[in-house]
């Protein structure tokens, strides 16, 4: 038995069959592999880092995607969402856990970035999981009394 659906549009075949091959669905996973690469590389914000892991030394490349200049629409660093209504460069920041990568990065060097950028996340926890770090636990309470004040601030005005 077979279920396919064709997007002759994109050139994708979606669908399941129940022969032993599977040679269809591998070939429309990396064609949406390779389309989401596509997409990651056209995306100026997106970039991959060299990271060692914090919990077992290996070496691991962890996707990002940077937010821009002052003024710019802050942006999720995991996902690449941007969280509209909320700027770079202002009390905005203090609501999200901000990274910053340093201009020397030997990752931002290859891709021949000369400024460092900053990476925002929902929270020290997200930044722990995806960079695979650990922040010490003084900076998630000084973190978290930063947002309080903030989102206090934000809801009182």
């Amino acid at each position: 038995m077979s279920a396919y659906f064709n997007d002759n549009k994109n050139g994708f075949n979606y669908g399941y069959t129940n022969s032993d091959d599977g040679a269809s669905i591998t070939s429309n996973r990396e064609k949406l592999k390779n389309a989401l690469t596509d997409a990651q590389k056209a995306d100026k914000g997106f970039f991959q880092l060299n990271q060692v892991s914090a919990y077992n030394n290996k070496k691991l490349l962890v996707s990002v995607y940077a937010s821009g200049q002052t003024g710019s629409t802050i942006r999720n660093a995991v996902t690449g969402e941007k969280q509209t209504g909320y700027k770079v460069g202002n009390y905005d920041e203090d609501l999200f856990f901000a990274v910053s990568v340093s201009c020397g990065h030997p990752s931002l060097v290859k891709l021949g970035r000369r400024d460092p950028v900053t990476l925002f996340f929902d929270n020290p926890e997200q930044y722990e999981r995806h960079m695979h770090v650990k922040v010490p636990i003084d900076s998630k309470i000084a973190w978290k009394h930063k947002y309080n004040v903030t989102k206090d601030y934000y809801e009182n005005r």
